[in-house]
């Protein structure tokens, strides 16, 4: 997974990959890594959403995917990557634009996202924080 650099931090894009271990319609987290691809939604709608159940306040350095039912990122995923498909360098690369970070209670909830971090944000301090 590549970081966004230079004009990939200004991507725009409708579609995004939410991977990771955690728990899935079993109840258990997966020993198999879980992968879906879900769309990503107006931040406005997302925060309707949430503002009728919980008083979160969502930023511009959040970005809302999801919202189908049985397709979330889900407890355990946390922190893991969102990425996206890009064409870089003559093949394609998965370029991380986001991080998760929450979601309703109940994983997978038809009409309600999962929320992630946008790492674009953060790109100055993860690079003076990296080494090569």
């Amino acid at each position: 997974v590549c970081l966004p650099v230079d004009n990939a931090r200004d991507a725009k894009f409708s579609k995004v990959i939410v991977t990771g271990w955690g728990i899935t319609e079993s109840g258990r987290t997966s020993s198999i890594l879980q992968k879906v691809t879900i769309d990503v939604i107006v931040r406005d709608q997302c925060q309707t959403a949430y503002k009728k159940s919980t008083n979160v306040q969502l930023t511009h350095k959040q970005l809302c995917a999801g919202g189908k039912k049985r397709q979330d990122s889900c407890s355990g995923d946390s922190g893991g990557p969102l990425h996206v498909a890009s064409y870089l360098s003559e093949e394609t690369r998965y370029v991380q634009q986001g991080i998760v970070s929450f979601g309703p209670r109940e994983c997978g909830l038809e009409n309600f996202t999962g929320v992630y971090t946008k790492i674009a944000y953060y790109m100055d301090w993860i690079l003076d924080n990296i080494t090569p």
